[in-house]
């Protein structure tokens, strides 16, 4: 079965996420609160009350190793630090965060080791008080992102998606678009959390609130139907469409703007594993496999392999710089790269910067 997975990289502004967390205390989850380690201190560093939280990364942060069993949801500063919001699961991972960093959605699937067979358990966390509201889905493969006036829930089949609460009440069911041959290839929301692409028999613009189709966008030749899907928000008016055609060297990269125009960011295999906008170029993963490496920097005059690392992972990006999260073999430290100068950053994974290994994580840069 095709799964359909949102972009990790998606926003939405404050004020609508906000005026769903106030929920009665039956509707939290006891178990969403971790494992029973207290929250640490935070070393230093304090989330923004108001407006924007740019270049700060939602991140799941180990004691000792990815199974160690003391995984903790923290916002890593991007002046360094971190800011400890509770305790997750082992393998959960990070959905989506708001453009002003208050609100986290985690998730983790369950296989088959409950009475009510595979599930899929949903978290969203208000980082300012901590608490966690949770809900479970019946099955796995579903992509999640805060959008319209709560958290878009997409099955895998790519029907039936809906709006929902924090505590899983359904608030809005979207009308079923038509579904290509193997099922659909992705969903993809803008930082604003407005707009999202969905891809189907076509391409569809759609209004996250309400579902509603804004426009309809033939894919790219030589892609044919049912073959490109919407990875991630490139810029806060378009998306990242990954293309596979029916020949070799079909492959390719294409942006998606807000009116249906279609442009390539890259040739044939060139962002088979992911794809980023610096200020100086397009920051391309080249390998089969996502953050498999290595990492290209494209520009005019040429390109360049950056040193991020086997399996790193690049959480998000702004102006010339990169935010990663480097593979637990590789130290499992969060931090920052400027592609232009080469200056390395970390801001979190070391005694000085709250400790800790990393695992995972998601940047509010604005664009995705």
């Amino acid at each position: 079965m095709t799964t359909t997975r949102i972009s990790r990289r998606t926003g939405v502004a404050l004020g609508v996420a906000a005026a769903l967390v106030a929920l009665p205390a039956a509707q939290q989850s006891a178990s969403a609160v971790g494992l029973g380690h207290a929250p640490a201190a935070s070393s230093g560093a304090t989330l923004p009350a108001t407006g924007n939280a740019i270049g700060w990364t939602a991140a799941v942060q180990h004691q000792t190793g990815r199974d160690d069993d003391h995984a903790r949801l923290v916002m890593v500063s991007p002046a360094g630090g971190t800011v400890q919001v509770g305790d997750v699961s082992d393998d959960a991972r990070i959905e989506d965060v708001t453009l002003g960093g208050r609100y986290v959605i985690t998730a983790r699937e369950v296989f088959g080791s409950t009475s009510q067979g595979d599930q899929t358990r949903v978290t969203a966390w208000d980082t300012h008080t901590r608490k966690p509201y949770y809900f479970r889905l019946s099955g796995t493969g579903y992509a999640l992102a805060f959008a319209g006036n709560g958290i878009l829930v997409a099955p895998a089949s790519g029907k039936g998606v809906t709006v929902r609460t924090f505590a899983g009440t359904v608030r809005t069911r979207y009308a079923d678009i038509p579904v290509a041959t193997g099922g659909p290839r992705g969903i993809a929301v803008s930082p604003d959390g407005r707009t999202l692409l969905q891809s189907g028999k076509q391409l569809y613009l759609r209004d996250a609130a309400t579902g509603k189709v804004i426009r309809t966008v033939n894919p790219p030749s030589p892609a044919v139907n049912g073959s490109c899907d919407p990875t991630r928000s490139w810029t806060p008016g378009s998306f990242v469409l990954e293309c596979r055609g029916s020949g070799a060297g079909d492959d390719r990269t294409y942006r998606v703007g807000s009116d249906g125009a279609v442009t390539a960011l890259a040739g044939p295999g060139q962002a088979a594993g992911g794809i980023w906008p610096t200020s100086a170029g397009v920051v391309t993963n080249v390998g089969g496999e996502v953050d498999s490496g290595p990492f290209v920097l494209h520009t005019a005059k040429g390109n360049r392999t950056l040193p991020l690392g086997s399996y790193a992972e690049p959480t998000g990006s702004r102006g010339s710089t990169l935010t990663v999260v480097s593979d637990i073999a590789n130290g499992g430290t969060v931090f920052t790269y400027d592609v232009t100068t080469g200056t390395r950053r970390t801001l979190a994974g070391t005694s000085a910067t709250g400790g800790g290994r990393y695992t995972s994580g998601q940047t509010i840069d604005g664009n995705q």
